[in-house]
């Protein structure tokens, strides 16, 4: 593996990540973080909603779970296609359009599947273009936090996402407890729709990150943004002049298969879907596991899913919000101990509870489980959303964040053709031995991945050129140098 650099600038000159150090974090990205927080709530409603939707047209045309199966697998065959052209988009025309397209298109398509909704048929291309905006979200702003944040900061922003998004799950829960059987399906899905649309006018305030501009040769619209940041947080850039890089090949999906990627690109890819295998066998069999009795609830006709018993949902909130639990802990040691420590950390953890969820008979020690499985699923996919952009550099950070993500939803398409096609007649033990056997293999994956990336700062063009300049190689990369005095 080629050895990874980071600048090393003369006193008269600085970096991206020299300024964004000496600027530090103020007003302006508290302003920006809450926008950024709330894109990761809205995407934990948006994908609440279309659960809702596929829940109720089973339940009003009194059909087979494999219909419901078939709804919900539209959305992830439209989070994959986002995915993968967010990637590519990012790095060629910028992460600012990119994200406020995705948030936009899940807000617009979450009011439409409320008031378009009378037959299966009018369901699809609204199941289908929200997935495809959440593809274009759910990895864009991360790279937005990741760029615009100090090295130390960096997970701190990424790993509060995930509180945001579990925020998002428990709020579109309640909100269904509280409406849906009292003011019907739509009006619960229209009043989920309203804090979307409302983080849908809030990132239009999001700039787009100084490492894009620099990397884009836009030097002058790199210093002028980050002047601007050190005004508003009362701070000033280091004296000197900036060195930016243009990269000319920007988004180039072969790139990450390149020598020097390709192993951390393989491991990432196997465990982004082992992740979301685990993490999506939870969140789809959780409704038919509480209500089918395995959990020590009464047994119930399977329609009765319909009509969300208070016990059922405040359990199933319970058990959501078991990701908030684990979160200031993940951060703590991603910051103290490392990214690698933290994701084995975690990897162990949801392998001992899905082994033990194997062997719990008892109604409270099975929920305990549930509740320890999906907070280290979540919370590992949180660390590894925090780990790949720092893994890439700037001109193929979008691309390989969107590919290798992409394997997460894939994994969920898996785990939800078994539970949602089976339904009741899954045999629930083999379902969690397949769990178990995934996260066993995840943490073996783990302990694979080598590079520790806590401690050095985002990788970008001038890395990559000194990279390749080891290799004798020639990249289509160019350096310049700008004094922050003349703009």
């Amino acid at each position: 593996m080629a050895s990874i650099r980071s600048e090393v600038s003369s006193p008269q000159e600085f970096t991206i990540d020299e300024a964004i150090a000496e600027i530090g974090i103020g007003r302006y990205h508290h302003k920006r973080y809450v926008w950024l927080g709330g894109v990761a709530f809205s995407i934990a409603v948006s994908l609440y909603v279309a659960f809702i939707m596929m829940i109720k047209y089973v339940c009003m045309a009194n059909e087979h779970m494999f219909w419901g199966f078939w709804i919900m697998s539209l959305v992830f065959v439209g989070f994959v296609s986002g995915s993968c052209v967010a990637g590519i988009l990012c790095d060629k025309v910028g992460r600012q359009p990119v994200l406020i397209s995705g948030v936009w298109l899940m807000a617009v398509n979450t009011i439409l599947m409320a008031v378009t909704m009378d037959t299966i048929f009018s369901l699809y291309p609204w199941h289908v273009l929200l997935g495809f905006g959440i593809g274009l979200t759910e990895f864009t702003y991360v790279i937005v936090i990741a760029e615009f944040s100090t090295q130390t900061l960096r997970s701190l922003g990424i790993i509060l996402s995930g509180v945001f998004y579990g925020i998002g799950g428990v709020f579109a829960s309640i909100v269904t407890y509280l409406t849906i059987n009292s003011q019907g399906w739509r009006f619960t899905i229209l009043t989920c729709s309203v804090p979307i649309l409302v983080v849908a006018v809030g990132v239009t305030t999001i700039p787009e990150t100084p490492k894009y501009y620099c990397a884009s040769n836009q030097p002058h619209r790199t210093v002028k943004l980050l002047q601007e940041i050190a005004s508003e947080n009362g701070t000033a850039l280091p004296r000197g002049r900036l060195v930016a890089t243009h990269i000319q090949d920007r988004g180039n999906v072969t790139e990450i298969f390149s020598s020097t990627h390709r192993k951390n690109t393989l491991l990432l890819m196997l465990l982004f879907f082992l992740t979301g295998f685990v993490y999506y066998s939870v969140w789809g069999m959780l409704p038919f596991v509480l209500q089918s009795g395995y959990c020590g609830l009464p047994s119930r006709n399977p329609k009765t899913i319909c009509r969300f018993s208070g016990m059922v949902l405040m359990e199933t909130i319970i058990i959501t919000s078991s990701q908030l639990a684990f979160l200031p802990l993940v951060a703590f040691v991603a910051n103290v101990f490392g990214r690698l420590a933290a994701q084995r950390g975690v990897a162990t953890t949801m392998f001992l509870s899905a082994l033990g969820a194997n062997f719990c008979y008892r109604p409270v020690l099975f929920t305990a489980t549930l509740f320890l499985l999906r907070g280290s699923s979540q919370s590992l996919g949180n660390i590894l959303v925090l780990y790949t952009p720092e893994v890439y550099p700037t001109h193929i950070r979008a691309v390989s964040c969107g590919f290798v993500m992409a394997f997460s939803v894939v994994g969920g398409l898996v785990s939800s053709t078994i539970v949602w096609s089976v339904g009741y007649n899954i045999s629930w033990e083999l379902m969690f031995i397949s769990i178990t056997v995934c996260s066993a293999i995840g943490l073996f994956v783990t302990c694979l991945l080598d590079l520790e990336t806590s401690r050095i700062d985002l990788l970008d063009g001038r890395d990559n050129l000194l990279d390749r300049r080891d290799n004798h190689e020639s990249p289509s990369t160019s350096s310049h140098i700008f004094s922050n005095k003349n703009y």
